[in-house]
């Protein structure tokens, strides 16, 4: 009876994925398809999980694909805390979020692995938007970016605790002398050595996310196409446009919205980045009609794609009630005046037999 209320759960959960906003096309003489075969490897369907950095909403949940989901609330609300820790120094942040029962969980999850960190610096400015959008077109971001931040490494852990209070994650913040961060420097100290390998080898802990800005390349992705940072006031309204507008079509890869900021990634094709300048930056009334004070071109500086490890998390979700996440932090001084935003991308692999 347990499992067919999951499958249930499951179909339901596939078909709100996949069959929103699409159109009813009846195809005769069409080979059937699983789902696994139609959204995913053919073995198992792949879901794509992206969550805002701004996001807070987290509950506990009862189908096994709502655990994973709960989980990843508690991984941005801690990205979204590493935001404000950048700048004060050295540090560790420690979260810890107790986890619902996983009995059976590996029956239907098969995988679950952070694909992708996304951070972008911007500005908090004063004054009008007319004010502002002159002073970012002819001057920039100036001192607004991302070179006060030096390493930072993230890793999780197995835990098992004795009870719990509440489902919110547990936060606690350390201030590290030089002496104390010396773990996190070996991190980035010749990358193959057995310390590193071990740091990613055992059963109860994994190192997910590392960058390094004194060698930013080795740690960001190169392999994808320009991305636009887009500020607004009709969010909703500027990406539908972008989606449906036929000069775009096979230049946009995915759009993230992130409140009032849209992050629009544009495909590799050398000539996407010329075609979007044309719909938007040089089309005056296009920024009007839909209130876009600003765009303006991710570099280096401004945005970081962080790579990110290939860590299977369901090799830790079922090995405690509780996962730690620890964030090690150095950084300089940081931007007076800033906000940082960005999104965290997920992946699930699930079996469905049908």
């Amino acid at each position: 009876m347990k499992f067919s209320k999951i499958h249930f759960l499951f179909s339901f959960l596939i078909l709100l994925t996949y069959g929103c906003g699409e159109k009813s096309i009846i195809k005769v003489d069409t080979k059937s398809r699983t789902f696994a075969e139609a959204y995913g490897d053919g073995q198992y369907v792949i879901r794509p999980l992206v969550l805002p950095l701004s996001d807070h909403a987290i509950e506990s949940f009862d189908s096994p694909v709502q655990r994973v989901d709960f989980v990843a609330g508690g991984f941005a609300r801690m990205l979204m805390d590493v935001g404000v820790a950048m700048g004060l120094g050295r540090n560790l942040l420690t979260l810890t979020q107790p986890l619902p029962e996983m009995d059976g969980i590996d029956e239907f999850i098969k995988g679950a692995k952070i694909k992708r960190l996304f951070f972008y610096i911007e500005p908090t400015e004063g004054g009008s938007r007319l004010t502002n959008l002159y002073r970012r077109l002819i001057r920039g971001q100036h001192d607004t970016n991302f070179k006060f931040l030096d390493k930072i490494a993230i890793k999780a852990t197995a835990v098992q605790q004795n009870t719990f209070t509440t489902w919110y994650p547990e936060f606690a913040y350390k201030g590290l002398k030089k002496k104390e961060f010396t773990p996190l420097q070996a991190l980035f100290e010749n990358g193959n050595n057995r310390r590193n390998v071990e740091e990613n080898t055992h059963d109860a802990s994994k190192v997910l996310v590392k960058y390094d800005g004194q060698n930013k390349d080795k740690y960001l992705n190169k392999d994808r196409g320009t991305i636009y940072i887009l500020r607004t006031n009709e969010p909703s309204k500027t990406k539908r446009f972008l989606s449906k507008n036929p000069e775009l079509k096979d230049s946009i890869k995915q759009i993230q919205m992130l409140n009032n900021t849209l992050i629009v990634e544009l495909t590799k094709d050398r000539n996407s980045s010329e075609k979007f300048k044309v719909a938007l930056p040089e089309n005056p009334s296009i920024l009007t009609e839909y209130d876009i004070d600003l765009v303006e071109e991710c570099t280096p500086e401004t945005c970081l794609d962080i790579k990110v490890e290939d860590v299977d998390l369901m090799e830790l979700l079922t090995k405690g009630n509780a996962l730690k996440i620890d964030a090690y932090i150095n950084a300089k001084k940081a931007p007076q005046s800033f906000q940082l935003k960005g999104f965290l991308e997920f992946e699930l692999k699930l079996k469905i037999d049908f």
